[in-house]
């Protein structure tokens, strides 16, 4: 049923008209299926993960959590934006090598392209061969334990 728009960042330091129409678009959307959007106003990694952590201090010194099992889990869902996934691709663009502070918890595992043009020239030529480097890849996700390799593209014919 649609495009489902999320917004992760900073609540508190915009401006109160830009908050309202972000939080409106993302309740009209909430229930939307078919791809989402999330749109990044006011982020920064550090802080989102400084939030969390300051979030989870407060449970526990609530004593609605104790220290000793806090997990993944559970700075996942003090996230800004709890429930959005990790990212399969990132591709940055203009010939920088580096996150730059942009979702370093969503990047845990992701495959990393660079390309040297600069973004309002990036198109569609640019994505196909980003995408076509992603699918010759072979995704471990940070597993210790050897096993078969697992070809991200789909599996050849018989």
């Amino acid at each position: 049923l649609g495009v489902r728009v999320r917004w992760c960042g900073r609540r508190d330091r915009i401006d109160t008209s830009l908050a309202s129409a972000l939080t409106l678009v993302e309740s009209l959307t909430s229930n939307n299926d078919v791809l989402s959007l999330t749109l990044c106003v006011d982020y920064g990694g550090r802080d989102e993960l400084t939030d969390a952590a300051r979030a989870l201090a407060a449970e526990a010194a609530a004593g609605t959590i104790r220290p000793e099992d806090i997990g993944p889990a559970d700075l996942a869902r003090n996230m800004y934006a709890p429930g959005l996934p990790d990212v399969d691709l990132l591709i940055r663009t203009s010939g920088e090598q580096r996150i730059s502070n942009f979702l370093p918890w969503h990047l845990a595992y992701a495959e990393l392209v660079f390309d040297p043009t600069p973004w309002p020239d990036f198109g569609l030529a640019g994505l196909r061969e980003a995408l076509t480097t992603y699918a010759g890849r072979q995704r471990r996700f940070g597993g210790t334990i050897p096993g078969p390799a697992r070809p991200v593209g789909p599996a050849p014919a018989p």
